[in-house]
């Protein structure tokens, strides 16, 4: 259920997503998307195709690194009812990343 301003993700960019949120910290996103298993790249991927084009905020900025001094660059982020925040590139168009956190985390 892609729509023409969906981004994509990159193959490498997925897997690696994956591995840090759903690998490395695995019930973060079973608890948000009801899993009882692993969430597995395709459940993933979805999800942030789902908070982007159902979000109820949409902001474009540049986000402070949690512990650190350094800013990312400036992206297009969409947060959607879950509390899932999915960030896709300005330029590109491409996924980078979707995380969950309560609101006053994100």
């Amino acid at each position: 259920m892609i729509t023409a301003d969906t981004p994509e993700w990159s193959v490498p960019n997925l897997k690696r997503h994956h591995q840090k949120h759903c690998i490395k910290a695995p019930d973060c996103f079973k608890d948000v998307l009801g899993a009882t298993f692993s969430v597995t790249e395709e459940e993933y991927r979805n999800a942030s195709e789902e908070a982007f084009q159902n979000a109820y905020i949409q902001y474009d900025g540049s986000e402070k690194e949690r512990g650190t001094a350094h800013f990312y660059e400036k992206c297009h982020h969409r947060v959607d009812g879950r509390s899932l925040k999915t960030t896709s590139d300005l330029e590109s168009g491409q996924s980078g990343c979707l995380t969950s956190a309560p609101m006053g985390q994100i």
